[in-house]
């Protein structure tokens, strides 16, 4: 099917003399779990097609994306999208899509989705459920989500390629009591490497011990992340490595290359296709060839993420993280250390361990300060303990501030993809000095 409308947008696209686009069509397949008082409430299965089409001409550009995928329906799309971009300005960064030759010799992971009934996934659910019962737990609630993608692309530049991917996802919330809660989340490309009673483990474990949590004092602390929080933060240098973000004035990183932005033990690599990689692919949306980037090495910015565009700009090569207009991460891997969760607990005199996170808001995207509220269980860490669960609590710092604030990574890292984790990141525990706590309330 993929084919067929390809050549229905290709055919009205040429028909107007336009030398210069890239048709991207993905087809997903999705199947949904949802639990909520121990009890699955939700079991449906979902099918969702979409075409991303950009259009260069006379060097102006366009894009757009239709889910209505009638012929007639697309063909007035794509002469209402022409039409669009005749009246746009010209864009004096603009360039055509160059042509690639080149495909990855790795393709994504692919697990096929219609070997999972919807019966075996309620059963897989079911015991995690079971799993955090066991453990003393009054309710559970969460989501197991299957996706199955299949995207093909056909450029203007003789590129032309299709792939299929999947991935698997399961979060829990438990709660030991009314004020007592803890998360847990596993997420794959694979079904094999799915642990939905790991991760109710994790949450149980985490609910039981924050019991009767009391409100934090503001004050500096020394904090320990798990890796799902420091997932959330790391997302965000993905993000603002886009050459894009720096050009419009919109990074913490502009006017850094080569120079130390971070703690130098820490460095991260942005990867188009590794192992349980949930956004991993071969090509990017102009079709170039997705590849290993690294962004930060030991403490310096070495890279910035570039599509056609922004490299012929910068006048470095393409990176193959096309979006389009803005280039975007695949997925951040983040170096291992030769720490563990233990080892940072022992030596933290005073400090507080942050196992959850929500709500993570900029004020400033130009400095990077924001501000993320701890969900779910966290503690007070004393002398080198862990002490009393505490609750309303807010971090607010920056981002430079936390990663050349980094004292301890872990050895031991983990995949994280959640709805506060859109970017997927390999990621550690990390051991963070002297970070501004406040009132939730202020």
């Amino acid at each position: 099917m993929n084919s067929d409308i390809i050549k229905i947008v290709e055919s009205e696209i040429l028909r107007n003399n336009i030398d210069d686009y890239s048709i991207l069509t993905y087809q997903e397949k999705e199947k949904m779990i949802r639990f909520y008082n121990n009890n699955v409430s939700i079991s449906k299965n979902l099918e969702n097609s979409s075409i991303e089409i950009y259009i260069g001409h006379n060097k102006k550009r366009i894009l757009g994306s239709i889910s209505n995928l009638d012929k007639t329906a697309i063909e007035s799309f794509v002469q209402n999208l022409i039409k669009s971009c005749e009246l746009n300005p010209v864009d004096k960064d603009y360039v055509k899509l160059s042509e690639s030759n080149i495909v990855n010799s790795y393709a994504p992971d692919y697990d096929k989705l219609d070997n999972y009934s919807s019966e075996f996934l309620v059963d897989l659910t079911h015991s995690a459920i079971n799993k955090a019962i066991e453990l003393n737990i009054e309710r559970a609630a969460g989501s197991l989500t299957c996706t199955e993608t299949e995207r093909t692309i056909k450029t203007s530049a003789n590129v032309e390629h299709s792939e299929k991917s999947t991935d698997f996802l399961f979060n829990i919330r438990t709660f030991s009591n009314k004020n007592s809660s803890g998360h847990g989340l596993s997420c794959s490309t694979t079904m094999k490497d799915l642990n939905v009673e790991e991760a109710a483990i994790t949450a149980s474990n985490f609910a039981v011990d924050a019991s009767n949590p009391k409100p934090g004092k503001p004050g500096i602390y020394d904090l320990i992340f798990t890796p799902t929080v420091s997932a959330d933060i790391i997302q965000f240098i993905g993000d603002a490595s886009s050459a894009f973000s720096v050009d419009a004035g919109m990074s913490f990183l502009e006017n850094q290359l080569d120079k130390k932005v971070s703690n130098e033990n820490f460095s991260i690599t942005d990867c188009g296709i590794i192992e349980n990689g949930l956004h991993s692919r071969s090509f990017d949306d102009e079709g170039s060839p997705t590849g290993n980037t690294e962004i930060i090495k030991n403490g310096i910015l070495k890279n910035l993420l570039h599509n056609n565009t922004t490299s012929n700009k910068h006048s470095v090569n393409n990176t193959g993280n096309a979006g389009i207009i803005d280039p975007t991460p695949w997925n951040i891997v983040v170096d291992q250390g030769d720490s563990n969760l233990d080892e940072m607990i022992k030596e933290t005199t005073n400090g507080i361990f942050v196992t959850n996170n929500w709500y993570t808001r900029f004020q400033n995207p130009r400095d990077g300060t924001f501000s993320t509220v701890p969900r779910d269980a966290a503690f007070i860490v004393k002398n080198g303990k862990l002490d009393q669960p505490i609750k309303d609590i807010r971090i607010s710092d920056s981002i430079t501030r936390i990663i050349n604030n980094i004292e301890l990574i872990s050895d031991n890292r983990s995949w994280i993809k959640w709805w506060e984790v859109e970017t997927p990141v390999y990621s550690p525990t990390l051991k963070i000095k002297n970070v501004p706590i406040t009132s939730s309330s202020s």
